[in-house]
Formats: C-alpha cells, structure tokens, sequence
C-alpha cells in the first residue's frame, strides 16, 4: 500500500509538472496564430496602400502625357510655317518625341506589381523618362519659336 501511495504522488508529481508546459506550448501556438493573422492584415494593408499610391501616380503622369500630346499637337502646328528643309528634320523629331510619350503610356499601362520595392523603381525611371521627354519637348518648341 506504500508503494501504490508514493507510485501515484510520483505519478502526480509529474503530471502536475507537465501540465504547465502543455498550457505553456498551446499560448505559444495561439501567439503564433495571433501573429499570423497580424501579419496578413499588414500585408493586406500595405496591398492596399501601394495599390491607391498607383493610382493616383497613374492619374499623374497620365495628365502630364496628355500635356505632352498638347505640346506635340503645337509643335506640329509651328511645323507648317517652317521652311522645307527645316520641316524634314522637325518633322523626324516631333515623331520620336510623339513615340516617346506613347511608349510611356504603354509602358505605365502595362505596368503590374504587388511589390513596393519593384514599383519604387518603376515609379523613379518612368519620372526621370517623363522628365527627359517634357525638356526635350519644351526645348524643341523654344527653338521653333526664334
């Protein structure tokens, strides 16, 4: 009967020890899954953030493509009052400039990302294009007008 007692306060002293660390492991888990669903709602979020920031940088450019086309439009009008054999050679680079913005356009619609880190970079050499098309744009209208 001695033995039954200390074999069942043994039994039930390592029982009582293991029950904490199985309360312990099932918060762990709970933690964890916690986290999960954290981290998916950032996710969701960031998603979300990134996709309304395209937008409006879409809205952007494509208003200033369309000023692009306005200052094409002008330049092909100053064309007509240009000598013969000025007009050839305007006439080439108002088609590149024209190219150029329409490429732009392609090139921003066609543009598809879920990676802020990809579009950052897209976003920053579609600017910098942007850029080099409104100089030459502004230049070659300068020009036309002395």
């Amino acid at each position: 009967m001695k033995h039954s007692i200390i074999k069942a306060a043994f039994t039930l002293g390592i029982v009582g020890s293991m029950l904490p660390a199985c309360t312990s492991q099932s918060g762990k888990v709970e933690n964890a899954q916690k986290e999960v669903v954290n981290q998916q709602e950032d996710v969701a979020k960031a998603k979300a953030d990134l996709k309304v920031e395209m937008d409006i940088y879409r809205k952007e450019i494509a208003a200033k493509m369309d000023a692009n086309d306005l200052e094409i439009a002008r330049a092909k009008a100053k064309l007509e009052s240009e000598k013969a054999d000025a007009k050839v050679d305007a006439k080439k680079k108002v088609a590149e400039l024209e190219k150029t913005n329409s490429d732009l356009r392609q090139k921003m619609d066609a543009f598809t990302t879920e990676q802020k880190q990809d579009w950052d970079t897209f976003k920053s050499e579609l600017s910098h294009d942007m850029d080099e098309l409104g100089k030459s744009l502004k230049d070659f209208n300068v020009k036309n007008v002395k």
